[in-house]
């Protein structure tokens, strides 16, 4: 039973690890709110555009933190795992912010008729 405990604390303090590197990498920024398209300028779309391509540049270098770790083969496996899981997750949030886009701009060109 007690080989059991030591093995489980050594998994934990593994993961913990893995994401304590994971957190060495950070994105600079904010994925951009979307104007209202029945108001928007195009100012606003053009601005929402830079904010935009700044974002994914930011989730770029992010990436390439992660991807860092992820390919380390001298760090634990757990490491490795984490950096990837934060990774993908980051592509989530890319996706959803696209798809915000998407929806926004398709709703604004209606407005501009």
């Amino acid at each position: 039973m007690k080989l059991n405990v030591i093995a489980v604390l050594t998994a934990m303090s593994a993961f913990v690890a893995g994401a304590a590197w994971a957190d060495d990498c950070t994105i600079n920024g904010e994925a951009p709110t979307m104007p209202d398209p029945a108001t928007a300028t195009a100012d606003e779309v053009s601005a929402t555009v830079a904010s935009i391509k700044a974002y994914q540049a930011a989730l770029g270098e992010y990436r390439d933190c992660l991807d860092t770790i992820s390919q380390n083969k001298e760090l634990e496996k757990e490491v490795r795992k984490a950096a990837l899981a934060k990774f993908n997750e980051s592509v989530d949030m890319e996706t959803a912010m696209v798809e915000d886009w998407q929806a926004f701009y398709g709703a604004y060109q209606e407005t501009q008729g």
